[in-house]
């Protein structure tokens, strides 16, 4: 009984949404990548957005944030490729996550739970801002691994906003979307490097082979997620 209760103290607490959070360090980069091998790593019933030339959107999304009402703080990165069927409220495809990892307990478990969303912990995660550089670390030179630098381009940021669904597959199997607006401080970023080290994992693989066409930047993000509908 002992050990049943210790094991039921150190279950991470899941949080429903209402969710709202503020990043200074936003970081995404799109790929174009080929419509079958997108089409593989997606469940039954969930359809990749083809072009009409046959590829695919993927990205690469890295944050950190610093101010969050409903979950804790964390630091995540998630590869996501876009859909068909879930568009938002003003047309933006939606965002289907094929992996991810989250560095806060509480947070990781909350994403699970109430989207089906397919994260992992990880402690050696982080994604900071120094000397005009945001760079994002994620995994161990021997464990599947990002590493990523990305600069600002000089122009000024645009203010933006927008609306996406995130979309994932719950413990009942249902598919569960949930809608997330955003406003951006939004500035084109320049790639310094990407390293990225799969070890097996298809999802990185995807990426790896692909060739970034798209790189962005934010230093005042802020986001909302709401709760889960099918």
């Amino acid at each position: 009984m002992l050990v049943l209760a210790q094991e039921t103290a150190a279950k991470p607490t899941e949080i429903s949404p209402p969710w709202l959070m503020h990043s200074s360090n936003f970081l995404i980069t799109l790929f174009h990548v080929k419509g079958e091998d997108a089409q593989k790593l997606l469940p039954v019933g969930v359809t990749a957005k083809v072009n009409k030339s046959g590829m695919v959107i993927a990205g690469l999304e890295m944050y950190a944030t610093d101010r969050a009402y409903g979950v804790p703080n964390y630091a995540t990165v998630i590869v996501f490729v876009e859909i068909t069927g879930h568009d938002s409220s003003n047309g933006m495809p939606g965002h289907w996550a094929l992996w991810g990892k989250v560095n806060n307990p509480t947070a990781l478990a909350s994403f699970r739970h109430n989207f089906g969303l397919p994260y992992e912990p990880e402690t050696n995660l982080s994604v900071d801002f120094a000397d005009g550089v945001h760079v994002g670390l994620v995994g161990a030179p021997s464990e599947e691994s990002i590493k990523i630098k990305i600069t600002p381009q000089a122009e000024p940021p645009m203010n933006i906003e927008g609306c996406v669904n995130m979309v994932g597959k719950n413990s009942a199997g249902a598919i569960v979307q949930s809608e997330v607006p955003w406003f951006s401080a939004w500035q084109k970023g320049s790639l310094l490097s990407l390293d990225i080290t799969p070890r097996g994992n298809p999802a990185l693989e995807l990426i790896k082979s692909a060739q970034p066409f798209f790189v962005m930047t934010s230093g005042n993000q802020m986001f909302s997620y709401s709760k889960a509908v099918q």
